[in-house]
């Protein structure tokens, strides 16, 4: 195998003046406006999927690629009914088989002149959009209220910040009774498709009670408490016998921060319990989650009674959307061992059922194309159920008279990026397909009730000297009675101190991975997962995912010869995420239909960024841009004579056939973006027929 490699390898060199280096600043514009998956093309996943096992007794035994949908006033609204039923085929096409519903309260309040004015046109076009979904048995969630207003009433601008609904929940009877009302007039009236409540459809498998409510998170924008929370602080200790407290700082080290995080963790519990029972008499049957925000240690003592687990979190979020000086560190997650997955990771409850419901390394930052291999894979090596890129993964066209939101790329705006739409494409392979592995051993994290209320639980976030444990093996917390779920190995949750240090702790918890029989390899560099199929380099910024079924990379720039296992890449002008994924049944090494994706960066027409991409000055608008990069790599395939490798255009329709050289049973691929006589792609098919 190596000597065929190495042959090839002296093959390629021979070829290499015929090989077209790319200036690092060339950027291509997209020709292609259409963006419906094309039926039986190479990207029309629903055949992958027709014939796979569905659990219909417990759903969240299932594994789901998730789309996020928000029809707020700058998505457009909810669409029309035509429309919603190309967006459901659209889902079904590209391997999407469950729905987040999102911002539904702002969506039914448009043209509101009063609190609870719903819009019957939308919220028809909703009962419509359910129906669809029921009928290509794709599931969905809901949240029962997103936005901090609720049903009030706002004059003029919605998403200004007039109420608080996500903190006065907590302590507000008349915020509580308005949240009732919103779950009785959204969630419990008879939808006229069906003739049923939405809360009583079959395929409506979760509610979240409120999004983004965690005490913790709401209260961190300022350096003391608000005082509708110390007033309840107060008769909280008056009522526990505690002596009241001088106004507290948020994040003080002291015997009353301990106490405050007490009563954080109490309030948060009692207030889904209630959110529960109301659910529950109104005759909803699944699960239900909330508080799925909050990084802190305090954040986590809530979710103990939650039923499902829910989270979200970002790798470089802006710092003010697409204002102009909004900030990014536009930084690679790999780089840095991607620290958001690692927090996810033991966000995670065993036992409970997981879904990741917002995710994303958003545009505009240059090393996005990670997200789509490095998500897909660590979740399914992890055996989380769900994951979510946010938001609006389907747009059926560019088009310059659109929503404000589809005339350019933003930031969370999937459907408009052609890098995050080729990170779902690969997300439906390595994840829903399960492309990658789960990983055989399970190791628990062991937290006690003691560690939510410590006095700087709300200032401190998990070590990476757990939660890095991740990229290793399976992982997910356990609480003080594990009885409920027994992982093979338990390391107890400890406080980082001078007593124990990061360095410390990490090389402790890895001795006692060891202990378990729990394979991995790590360096200082290197990062093996136990199932030996996910390579991470942080130093080099690559990663690798090498399965029977697809093999991909991510890197920065490529040195030398970067072999995977059938296939090796040879050559590369620059930054870029290239996979290969067979599309039968057989793996890559037999197949005789593959995907290859090639996904670089991609921007708005006259944009404007800082000299390091830092800042945004301009958006830009529409047509989109692509950076052109080339790619030289090689593939083992038992049928490499009769391959023939096509161009595809962004909907999977062959626009060209290029050109692919065969030598001992291996192929030789180029792919130039700036040579396509159609313009830029992500998307290339190799095939027999």
């Amino acid at each position: 195998m190596v000597n065929i490699r190495v042959l090839l390898f002296l093959f390629c060199v021979s070829l290499l003046n015929t090989t077209t280096v790319v200036a690092k600043e060339v950027w291509l514009t997209v020709k292609d406006f259409d963006l419906r998956v094309q039926k039986g093309s190479a990207l029309d996943f629903e055949p992958l999927f027709k014939n796979q096992q569905i659990n219909f007794g417990d759903k969240w035994d299932n594994r789901y690629l998730c789309a996020p949908l928000v029809f707020e006033k700058p998505h457009g609204f909810v669409p029309r009914k035509q429309e919603l039923e190309q967006i459901v085929l659209e889902l079904k096409s590209r391997g999407y088989n469950l729905v987040r519903l999102h911002f539904l309260d702002s969506t039914l309040m448009k043209g509101a002149k009063g609190d609870f004015d719903f819009n019957g046109e939308q919220a028809d076009r909703i009962y419509y959009l359910l129906h669809l979904l029921n009928q290509h048995n794709i599931q969905y969630m809901i949240d029962a209220a997103t936005s901090w207003n609720g049903a009030y009433y706002i004059k003029g601008n919605r998403s200004a910040k007039k109420y608080d609904l996500r903190l006065d929940v907590h302590f507000s009877p008349s915020a509580q009774d308005h949240w009732k009302k919103m779950v009785d007039l959204m969630l419990a009236s008879k939808n006229p498709y069906t003739g049923r409540p939405t809360l009583m459809e079959p395929n409506l498998i979760a509610i979240t009670t409120v999004n983004e409510m965690g005490l913790g998170f709401n209260t961190q924008r300022n350096a003391t408490y608000p005082l509708k929370v110390q007033y309840k602080f107060q008769d909280w200790l008056k009522s526990k016998g505690y002596k009241k407290v001088a106004s507290l700082k948020r994040y003080e080290a002291s015997e009353a921060s301990s106490l405050m995080n007490e009563f954080l963790v109490e309030t948060e519990k009692k207030t889904f319990a209630w959110m529960e029972q109301y659910l529950r008499e109104l005759g909803y049957k699944g699960k239900i989650t909330a508080y799925n925000n909050g990084k802190s240690v305090q954040a986590m003592g809530a979710r103990q009674d939650l039923e499902l687990i829910s989270v979200h979190a970002y790798h470089d979020h802006p710092s003010k959307f697409v204002r102009r000086g909004s900030q990014i560190s536009n930084n690679s997650s790999v780089a840095l061992a991607f620290p958001y997955i690692q927090y996810m990771s033991l966000v995670r409850e065993l036992g409970k059922p997981f879904v990741v419901d917002e995710y994303n390394q958003p545009f505009w930052n240059e090393w996005r194309r990670e997200a789509g291999i490095a998500m897909p894979a660590y979740a399914a090596f992890q055996g989380w159920q769900a994951i979510c890129r946010y938001a609006n993964p389907i747009v059926l066209k560019y088009r310059q008279q659109a929503p404000k939101r589809q005339r350019a790329i933003y930031p969370f705006s999937v459907g408009m990026d052609p890098v995050a739409r080729a990170g779902e494409a690969l997300s439906a392979l390595l994840f829903r397909r399960g492309d990658v592995a789960q990983g055989e051993r399970v190791l628990g994290v062991l937290f006690k009730d003691s560690d939510f209320t410590s006095s700087d639980a709300l200032n401190k976030k998990v070590s990476p000297a757990f939660t890095k444990l991740s990229l290793l093996t399976s992982i997910g917390v356990v609480y003080n009675q594990v009885d409920r779920f027994l992982p093979e190995t338990i390391i107890p949750f400890v406080q980082e101190g001078w007593k124990n240090p990061r360095g410390k702790q990490w090389s402790g918890n890895l001795r006692e991975i060891r202990k378990s029989n729990i394979v991995y390899a790590s360096n200082s560099n290197e990062i093996i997962s136990s199932t030996k199929e996910l390579f991470l380099n942080t130093k080099e910024k690559k990663f690798k995912v090498v399965t029977p079924q697809t093999e991909a990379i991510v890197y920065d720039h490529l040195a030398s010869v970067e072999p995977l296992k059938q296939m090796s890449v040879l050559e590369a002008s620059g930054e870029a995420a290239l996979s290969i994924s067979s599309l039968d049944t057989n793996d890559l090494s037999t197949s005789s239909r593959m995907l290859i994706i090639f996904a670089t960066d991609a921007r708005n027409s006259r944009s404007q960024l800082n000299s390091d991409g830092t800042r945004l000055l301009k958006l830009g608008r529409l047509p989109v841009q692509i950076k052109s990069q080339s790619v030289l790599f090689s593939l083992e395939n038992q049928n490499s004579s009769d391959m023939k490798l096509y161009a595809l255009n962004l909907r999977g329709e062959r626009v060209q056939r290029l050109q692919v050289q065969e030598k001992g049973g291996s192929l030789l691929i180029n792919i130039n973006l700036l040579t396509l006589k159609n313009g830029p792609t992500t998307f290339f098919e190799l095939a027999t027929k």
